[in-house]
């Protein structure tokens, strides 16, 4: 029987609930993983299918997009709020057995509080949330096939070696020891050859960075203290755009110090900074952590995550978004700090005014 249930919204995460399902699927054997487009058959009764397998899954995994909370029906109710909707049937019914509850956040999602749930649901909002993040997502899954399998040992991946495997596994080659000698004697040497090689010259001093001085960014600070992000970081930026717009490439952008909180319905807020890699490129992968703050109290975190191997150039420029609760900038003064390993690389402020 499945031991992992998906349970999700087609009009609000269907794209990455597929994707999950096919990596959990490829990695656990599509018999323990159920997901009903794929799983159910038919002429079979839906909500039947979905309770036995409720019944019988060691996992619940819920997946939440940015719309899950506020999907509506027709009639423009909220689904939520329906007792007969099935993503809250599968969840409330996890949260009474001895199921394991875990939301999945996708699409830059937040967990919904508990007072936005209905009350059979409020208990979900206690529960630790697992992040898919776009650009590491077949890393994110990976750490979470491992969580899983640490959490629940009757999930068995579909490659499980045979005891014959296993056996020709630990038969190793005897390698005669002064074989291993020689070896080590070898390594020894070329050791002791590259530290008298190199001990002939002196580290080459980092080179000076330019400062970007264009009127779109400006100031900067150089990060090669900081190992994960070896670079010089050109100023901090802000800008309000609706995320059913194609976003205008760097410099082209309407940032702004002030926006104004009702002109602020249904538009997201936008950080941007010019990195400039020095050293090693393309440059490893790397977090920026932005902590928000109005009138400076702390009112939401956020992580940009980034592979070197998607960086076109040395000059780059990245951004992350921040979805203000309820849909509006609330009036007040605004403080972004940027970090990257526990070290603060800029800071930018804006003011939201009424």
């Amino acid at each position: 029987m499945p031991g992992i249930f998906i349970s999700y919204r087609r009009e609000d995460s269907i794209g990455h609930t597929g994707r999950l399902y096919d990596l959990l699927a490829k990695h656990f054997g599509k018999e323990q993983v159920f997901m009903d487009i794929d799983t159910i058959g038919p002429g079979e009764n839906f909500a039947e299918v979905i309770e036995k397998t409720c019944n019988s899954c060691d996992v619940l995994l819920a997946i939440i997009g940015r719309s899950w909370i506020n999907v509506r029906d027709p009639d423009g109710n909220r689904r939520l709020d329906n007792p007969d909707d099935f993503v809250r049937q599968e969840i409330v019914h996890a949260l009474k057995k001895p199921i394991r509850v875990v939301p999945i956040l996708v699409d830059g999602a937040r967990m919904p509080d508990a007072k936005v749930l209905p009350d059979d649901m409020k208990p979900f909002a206690l529960r630790n949330a697992w992040e898919l993040n776009d650009m590491r997502f077949h890393h994110d899954v990976d750490q979470l096939i491992q969580a899983l399998l640490n959490m629940q040992p009757n999930l068995r991946p579909t490659h499980t070696p045979t005891d014959q495997t296993q056996q020709a596994e630990k038969k190793h080659v005897q390698i005669p020891r002064r074989t291993i000698y020689a070896g080590i004697a070898a390594i020894v040497v070329v050791a002791v050859v590259l530290i008298a090689v190199f001990g002939w010259f002196r580290s080459t001093p980092a080179p000076n960075i330019t400062e970007n001085t264009s009127s779109v960014l400006t100031g900067g600070r150089q990060t090669f203290d900081i190992p994960s992000l070896q670079a010089n970081v050109t100023g901090l930026r802000f800008f309000e755009f609706s995320p059913s717009r194609t976003l205008p490439p760097p410099g082209e952008r309407p940032y702004s110090s002030t926006f104004r909180s009702s002109q602020s319905s249904g538009k997201l807020v936008f950080w941007e900074i010019a990195l400039n890699f020095q050293g090693r490129f393309p440059p490893p992968d790397y977090q920026i952590e932005s902590i928000w703050y109005r009138n400076s109290q702390e009112v939401y975190r956020g992580v940009g995550s980034y592979q070197g191997s998607v960086v076109p150039s040395r000059a780059y420029h990245c951004r992350f978004s921040w979805d203000p609760p309820g849909g509006l900038l609330s009036v007040g003064q605004y403080r972004v700090d940027l970090f990257v390993a526990g070290q603060r690389i800029t800071s930018g402020t804006f003011a939201v005014q009424p």
